[in-house]
């Protein structure tokens, strides 16, 4: 599961194509970088959402649980606990976790491909 997975989109695969060629580290918007005790998100600009793993959890094959404190910029809040689930499938990852609008909570999945 780790290393550096963009959106599974042709504009993900561009931003995959981008990164390799810059060689500066610089990740897009969307892109995951998972490394063995954090996973960072990009956001615009230089901006990163940081979840710091508390617990990682083998479900079967292919798929775990994963809980961490969430740091988001500014990075001066509180950081929330956080529970996604991650499954992976040939070289697409899901990860699925609980969405909030405002009274309603629902569940969202989505997909990346292995850049790296």
């Amino acid at each position: 599961m780790r290393g550096v997975w963009v959106e599974a989109s042709d504009l993900g695969q561009h931003h995959c194509l981008q990164y390799r060629l810059r060689r500066s580290g610089e990740l897009v918007p969307g892109t995951l970088v998972i490394a063995d005790r954090q996973i960072a998100e990009a956001r615009q600009g230089v901006q990163e959402d940081v979840l710091f793993l508390t617990a990682v959890n083998s479900l079967a094959d292919g798929a775990w649980q994963v809980t961490g404190l969430l740091d988001v910029y500014p990075y001066d809040g509180l950081k929330a606990l956080v529970t996604y689930g991650f499954t992976v499938r040939g070289n697409t990852l899901y990860r699925s976790g609980t969405q909030t609008a405002g009274d309603q909570a629902f569940m969202q999945t989505q997909a990346y491909e292995r850049c790296l």
